[in-house]
């Protein structure tokens, strides 16, 4: 019988980007992995993956991307759990699980 070879705590949540008008995509998710996981390959397609020091900075997946018009270096307000954060796009890659009809930060 096979076992399990590691457990990992990875937090999701629903999100909200706040745009430059106002308006707000409430569409999203997050979901937080630790930055060392193994249990992920993250495909990236621009920017980079995230760093142990990395506390306000953001990977985001690549319709999200294209759908808010977002670019490496760009500072988002995402509205989690109630609280607004303000990230800084660091990279940009392709979700990494399903996301139940919505998209994934």
């Amino acid at each position: 019988m096979g076992g399990a070879n590691g457990t990992e705590g990875w937090l999701v949540s629903r999100a909200a980007l706040t745009r430059g008008d106002g308006s707000e995509n409430d569409q999203l998710g997050v979901i937080g992995v630790p930055p060392k996981t193994t249990f992920i390959t993250p495909q990236l397609v621009a920017g980079r993956w995230l760093r142990e020091d990395d506390h306000e900075n953001v990977v985001v997946n690549t319709d999200v991307v294209k759908a808010e018009h977002l670019a490496i270096g760009d500072v988002v307000t995402l509205k989690i759990r109630g609280e607004d954060h303000a990230l800084t796009v660091v990279g940009g890659g392709v979700e990494i699980g399903s996301a139940g009809g919505r998209d994934r930060v």
